[in-house]
């Protein structure tokens, strides 16, 4: 029916949720009631009764912090660029609750996509409960649903409707619809669609371990190709019979369906020379990030700083903290050497999830964004790759090569003018340099020699 398990602990839980509904159902008292519910074949409004009262829920806006962060840093950059040309997301937010999570879906869409208006995107909340579903739609949330969020967060993304009560924007409600499904029964809330981002978090703990398996099956047949998945923390052994993939994280797991085998070459680091080698060809424009202009704290509006001596949260409060994460006689490039090797070696997603292992030690380092940056070019996560050289211009704005990436990544993808500024600016801050002078980054290159190989490069138009 619902496929939920109760172990002999949880049997008080049983019966009071029986009779609690026994009671709703109009039952002489409670005893009876829950015999009738029993021996009878269930009506809908007796099975809806019972899963009113025998679910769980538990929720509030961006609950698991890491997991948040690598959706907003990782996941949605990456379908964006995948689906630039459809330009359609489906997300879905299976036993959703009461709907913070679908919702703290689509403000994370908002902050990452800044043409969001101009897709395609649907955001699925689904749930057993109807009484969630009800609250959900409603829009309006108390206090408690905030908890792991700061008043700026509120204020920016809600309106105060009472004193402790607060309605969501109605941009973001229209961008979520809530169903009731059931996840135990198989099936897709939406027939006839796959989803790019599937969340079913905690939800699992509750069925046997067989119909666990069997959702998490049903959950991989509704993913698109390269589609994600998110599971609870004690439910991701559930993924190991399926097509998907693990994709480790400092402090989260995600799951990937399986894509064709990469061509990735030997040799997957970006180089200038490659790049200044390869014709640009224009496409036409994605989603219009600009790293200029790249708001690096993406996550710290919605987390609660409980002690200065914390550890910073993101890369802004790590700088004006003035928090050096590299220890005295830490060489940086030496940290870096494992995540050069394997990326030398042909191993980018290994590269990849070791840097990510790194993270927290090597953040405050410019050549740390910008070797990440060219293991994700040469992966074509082109999106992700533009994030991450934003993040060196946070840290260094006159990093030479990296302004010379962004513009050969922009011009590739049809953004000439904002592509030429940064040739424009890489060319006069190389040539402000003594010309025997070595680039960072750039394996012997002097900025004579940079300067001389730049200036081709820009467009007639370019001033």
């Amino acid at each position: 029916m619902f496929g939920l398990a109760f172990s002999p602990s949880r049997f008080g839980d049983l019966e009071r949720g029986v009779k609690a509904a026994a009671g709703e159902l109009g039952f002489a008292n409670a005893e009876t009631g829950a015999a009738s519910l029993a021996a009878e074949e269930l009506t809908g409004r007796e099975l809806q009764a019972l899963a009113n009262h025998l679910t769980v829920g538990e929720t509030y806006f961006f609950r698991d912090r890491a997991a948040f962060e690598v959706i907003e840093q990782v996941v949605l950059p990456e379908l964006i660029s995948a689906k630039s040309d459809a330009r359609k997301l489906r997300i879905w937010s299976a036993a959703c609750c009461t709907g913070e999570e679908a919702y703290s879906l689509a403000i994370a869409v908002q902050r990452v996509l800044p043409s969001w208006a101009k897709w395609d995107i649907k955001i699925i909340g689904s749930d057993l409960n109807s009484r969630f579903l009800e609250r959900a739609r409603s829009g309006i949330f108390g206090a408690w649903s905030f908890r792991e969020t700061q008043p700026s967060f509120r204020e920016r993304f809600f309106r105060k409707v009472a004193d402790t009560r607060w309605e969501i924007r109605a941009d973001l409600r229209a961008m979520v619809e809530f169903r009731p499904f059931n996840i135990a029964s198989g099936g897709s809330p939406c027939p006839g669609e796959t989803f790019d981002l599937i969340l079913c978090r905690n939800a699992l703990i509750y069925f046997s371990a067989e119909k666990a398996v069997q959702v998490v099956e049903e959950l991989t047949r509704n993913l698109g190709e390269g589609g994600w998945l998110l599971l609870g923390p004690n439910e991701t052994h559930l993924a190991e019979r399926t097509e998907l993939r693990a994709r480790p994280f400092e402090s989260t797991l995600f799951f990937q369906k399986r894509t064709a085998p990469s061509n990735t070459p030997e040799n997957t680091r970006f180089s200038w020379r490659t790049a200044a080698a390869e014709p640009s060809e224009v496409g036409s424009p994605t989603e219009n990030f600009s790293p200029a202009t790249f708001d690096v704290p993406a996550a710290n509006e919605f987390t609660v700083t409980t002690s200065p001596s914390d550890e910073p949260d993101s890369l802004s409060d790590a700088v004006s903290s003035g928090e050096s994460v590299v220890s005295a006689g830490e060489a940086p490039e030496a940290l870096l050497e494992p995540v050069r090797k394997l990326a030398d070696q042909g191993f980018p997603d290994d590269a990849l999830a070791e840097w990510n292992r790194l993270m927290p030690r090597i953040k405050m380092i410019p050549a740390a964004h910008y070797l990440q940056a060219s293991i994700l070019l040469a992966l074509g996560r082109a999106t992700e790759a533009e994030v991450a050289l934003g993040r060196v211009l946070y840290l260094d704005a006159e990093h030479v090569l990296t302004h010379f990436a962004l513009g050969q990544l922009l011009r590739n993808r049809g953004r000439i003018r904002h592509a030429d500024d940064h040739l424009a600016t890489a060319e006069r801050l190389a040539r402000a340099l003594p010309a025997e002078s070595l680039l960072p980054d750039g394996d012997g290159l002097t900025a004579g020699q940079f300067a001389a190989t730049v200036a081709p490069l820009r467009t007639p138009t370019a001033s």
